[in-house]
């Protein structure tokens, strides 16, 4: 059954199949009657022996839809349908009233009582109400009565299996927008975004939520057409165990009587029916796919079936974002030092350029350079001059704010964007920077410090490339000074008639 599903190609083609097959059977019992309603219509058999097939195939579909949807136990669900009762009483008023039909009544009613115990009062009036109607009307009613009865439960049953036909296209339909969204998505958040929006245009009613399952084995919610969903589900442990380890789907009909749950979590937040599906990808449980119904609700098979394959696409789909994000970080990092790299540092910086433009606000870039790097390299080596730039790069990243970013500009040089600030709070943190350097204890008695260069826009630039050559410049004083020192570029000081070449190596 679908609720017991584990997730792999073959079983989604499969569900493909079976969602083919589902709606032919749908045509065909819809042509059934619409043929056994000509045969009576031109006398080629006779009304009860019409009726009684008519019955037997309806009653048949029935069975065999409650046991696909819900296995052996689906006998216990199957007079919890609308339709059969509806069809039942039409049926008897067409074809008079015969003690067998005392008995389905019974039938009914005992399973009513099985699967509702006393909530299930209304259905067993309506089958009341219909079997005395069977009883009183059926020696009164002529040939043309139960005639017109008869095309108006054909004119029922078609319009419903319409309707269903089309709400099955706009669930297809919205898999196969979702697979497009899927192929131009290169972001988790666009997944999620695309993911959500076509979800909850199959059920919008219902509330869709998508969660991954953290190394810690929680699952944490990604996004979701609700907002007070916590970050993180409990789910208690029998349900997880289903979902991560058994790979199954859990399908909660009520979150306040099943015992599965270990708390109260679904139950505060008003849900009643829920269906929980696992995200798989190459055999491992990935995330979670969650519809929500704030009443009761039983999830048919084509539903089931349909979220089935929305998981499997969103599970394929998130997998690819996170690689491609994870290749753009790695492309954007500096490798030695982990710190974005030049190319990265000229995208950052230029958006906020930006936003300081059009915020009217005010941004500093600070430039640092290692003091006598090249003698370190030249007297303890190489891979003693990567440790200094891992551990120097390290301390910037320490002590910047929030929103700041680091790049590594080339060699042994360094740049800070800091937006929103003003040229005294970038001195401020080169200097907290700066200080940190100088404090660090290194093997052998090295001594490493940095010397560093503040200019901040508007006043010192009104571009991207100007303000780098003004920290530039700035750097360039700070080092003429003797070093180990911070220095802000300043109209006053003339630093631009400076001899900026560089007369030693760091």
């Amino acid at each position: 059954m679908l609720s017991r599903h584990n997730f792999n190609l073959q079983d989604i083609n499969q569900l493909e199949v079976e969602l083919f097959i589902g709606r032919l059977r749908k045509v065909l019992v819809g042509s059934g009657l619409l043929i056994w309603t000509l045969l009576v219509q031109f006398n080629a058999i006779s009304p009860g022996q019409g009726t009684a097939v008519a019955l037997a195939v309806i009653y048949c579909f029935w069975i065999e839809k409650y046991y696909r949807n819900y296995g052996v136990k689906g006998w216990q669900y199957l007079s919890s349908s609308l339709d059969f009762v509806l069809i039942w009483g039409i049926l008897s008023l067409m074809v008079n009233f015969q003690p067998h039909f005392l008995g389905l009544f019974l039938v009914n009613a005992v399973l009513l009582a099985m699967r509702f115990g006393l909530a299930g009062w209304p259905w067993l009036v309506a089958n009341g109400l219909l079997f005395s109607g069977a009883v009183y009307f059926g020696g009164h009613w002529d040939s043309y009565s139960w005639q017109i009865i008869w095309l108006l439960l054909v004119s029922v049953l078609s319009t419903r299996l319409a309707q269903q036909h089309r709400q099955m296209d706009r669930r297809l339909l919205a898999l196969h927008r979702l697979s497009h969204h899927f192929n131009a998505a290169l972001r988790v958040s666009e997944v999620i975004q695309k993911a959500l929006q076509e979800l909850k245009s199959i059920w919008p009613n219902n509330h869709i939520s998508i969660a991954e399952l953290n190394c810690q084995g929680d699952f944490i919610i990604l996004g979701s057409t609700r907002n007070e969903l916590p970050g993180k589900l409990e789910l208690g442990t029998a349900v997880t165990t289903q979902l991560v380890q058994q790979q199954e789907m859990a399908v909660i009909k009520n979150t306040l009587l099943d015992k599965r749950l270990a708390n109260d979590f679904l139950k505060k937040f008003y849900l009643r029916s829920v269906l929980l599906v696992p995200v798989v990808v190459q055999g491992e449980t990935t995330g979670l796919v969650i519809l929500e119904a704030p009443a009761l609700q039983d999830f048919n098979h084509d539903e089931m079936a349909i979220i089935m394959l929305a998981a499997t696409q969103i599970g394929i789909s998130l997998k690819n974002a996170g690689l491609y994000e994870r290749m753009e970080n790695l492309a954007r990092l500096d490798e030695l030092t982990k710190v974005y790299n030049r190319r990265a540092l000229y995208d950052v910086a230029s958006q906020e350029f930006i936003l300081a433009h059009y915020k009217n606000s005010r941004l500093a870039l600070v430039m640092l350079d290692l003091d006598h790097f090249k003698k370190i390299n030249d007297e303890f080596g190489h891979p003693a001059g990567d440790q200094v730039l891992v551990r120097v790069a390290s301390v910037m990243k320490a002590h910047l704010r929030q929103g700041d970013s680091v790049a590594r500009y080339g060699g042994e040089e360094f740049v800070l964007v800091l937006p929103g600030a003003s040229r005294q709070v970038a001195l401020e943190v080169a200097e907290r920077i700066r200080a940190a350097v100088a404090n660090l204890n290194w093997q052998d008695g090295w001594q490493v410090t940095v010397s560093a260069g503040v200019a901040a826009y508007p006043e010192d630039g009104r571009d991207l490339p100007e303000l780098l050559k003004k920290a530039d410049l700035a750097l360039y004083r700070a080092k003429a000074r003797g070093r180990n020192r911070v220095q802000a570029y300043g109209g006053n000081e003339n630093i631009i008639n400076l001899d900026t070449s560089k007369t030693s190596a760091g």
